[in-house]
């Protein structure tokens, strides 16, 4: 023997050692569930001004890129049902528009973000009351200058840990809930594909 009885003791060792890595990267990869992430990258608004005849339509330009990321090494993202994004304003709850981005079905592979691109321009609302009021306000402190505008991430949904069946190349299909949509006449887009609100 080259080795003697201590190098068959350091060979299982290092055997054991090895099995248990493996075994702790597969539990990580594929029983630990962690949740998507949605955020807004690149939001820029391009106007934002009183516009009609009486100056309470309010006229606006918005351009955004709506970021869905899967931070999973192996288990896919499925949306359980269609994902929108809606423009509000701060001053009430009213929706303005929603833009279908994708549909239920819909993947996000694993460690993938599919990106949709929304754009809206030269689209008015009518503005009353509290929220005309406001933002008649905000433009006369900067001089009837504009408003200075921020995006928020409002996101509603889920993850949950039980997947559904192994799918044929080895994943689990794990659904996401996503905010659901009236505005089913949008087809969804595949990802870095502009979107206009309508």
């Amino acid at each position: 023997m080259a080795g003697g009885p201590g190098s068959c003791e350091m060979c299982a060792s290092c055997c054991t050692l090895l099995l248990l890595l493996v075994a702790a990267l597969l539990i990580l990869s594929y029983g630990v569930v962690f949740n998507v992430g949605v955020t807004v990258e690149d939001a820029s608004l391009t106007r934002l001004d009183l516009a009609g005849a009486n100056g309470t339509d309010l006229a606006y330009g918005i351009s955004l890129t709506v970021a869905v990321h899967n931070p999973n090494m192996a288990v896919r993202a499925e949306y359980t049902r269609p994902l929108a994004a809606e423009l509000r304003l701060a001053t009430r709850e009213e929706l303005l528009h929603a833009v279908h981005l994708a549909d239920a079905g819909q993947r996000v592979e694993a460690a993938e973000t599919d990106r949709f691109g929304v754009t809206d321009e030269g689209v008015a609302a009518h503005l009353g009351g509290a929220a005309l009021t406001e933002l008649v306000k905000e433009m006369g402190a900067r001089g009837g200058g504009g408003v200075v505008a921020g995006a928020e991430d409002h996101r509603r949904g889920e993850v949950p840990a039980g997947a559904r069946r192994p799918d044929e190349e080895g994943g689990r299909d794990v659904p996401a809930e996503a905010v659901p949509t009236g505005d089913e006449h949008h087809a969804g887009q595949p990802q870095g594909h502009q979107m206009p609100l309508d």
